[in-house]
């Protein structure tokens, strides 16, 4: 249920910048608090809007990221 409400609030901003997200690509440790995503092709055009607007002479031709690792920590 958790991994389900996550994806839906990442759906629309990262659909944007990868190439078919799917709640497959999510892992939510729930007692942990570890967040991965997993396997991410990234879409070139919109990263390089992004880099354009920033005055970059970087440009993205492809892109994977294989695990962005989050660990959600409660607040002292």
């Amino acid at each position: 249920m958790l991994k389900r409400k996550l994806f839906g609030a990442l759906k629309d901003t990262l659909s944007k910048f990868v190439y078919n997200f799917k709640e497959e690509m999510i892992e939510v440790g729930l007692l942990s608090g570890k967040i991965e995503l997993k396997d991410l092709i990234i879409k070139p055009n919109p990263v390089n809007e992004i880099f354009s607007k920033m005055n970059s002479p970087i440009r993205l031709k492809a892109g994977m990221i294989a695990l962005i690792s989050l660990k959600v920590c409660k607040a002292l």
